[in-house]
């Protein structure tokens, strides 16, 4: 049997105008995966943001970024691997053991950035993730 899945997400974000040519904006999202055959048949990942752009300097961008998500999952069955075999020779997932896309997580990211024009012509971008 092969594999399915579908995604939905949906979010919100807020913006202000904290100082001159300097934006603050915090926001939220939410996915829903459901899917078919797998071990899981649905997970919630919240997602949280804030993040600062400002265009303060003159021909210089300057930006950063915050993430803290959790991902949640419902009911994980080991014995699923029993309906996407034709034939199935038995269940031989661990219990404790979870796929990288199916495991419950939780998780911080961040960025910062730097755009510079120099000149008209010239853009130079660095960035961290």
């Amino acid at each position: 049997m092969p594999y399915g899945w579908s995604r939905l997400g949906a979010g919100l974000e807020f913006g202000w105008e904290v100082a001159a040519q300097t934006r603050l904006t915090l926001g939220y999202g939410r996915d829903t995966t459901d899917r078919s055959f797998r071990e899981i048949e649905k997970s919630h990942e919240d997602v949280f943001r804030l993040a600062v752009d400002t265009r303060a300097l003159d021909k210089v961008q300057l930006r950063g970024g915050y993430s803290r998500g959790k991902r949640s999952i419902v009911d994980y069955s080991t014995a699923a691997q029993e309906v996407s075999f034709t034939h199935p020779e038995g269940i031989n997932n661990q219990p404790g053991l979870r796929k990288f896309d199916e495991a419950a997580r939780d998780f911080d990211a961040g960025n910062v950035s730097a755009q510079f024009n120099p000149v008209d012509a010239v853009d130079v971008y660095v960035g961290f993730n």
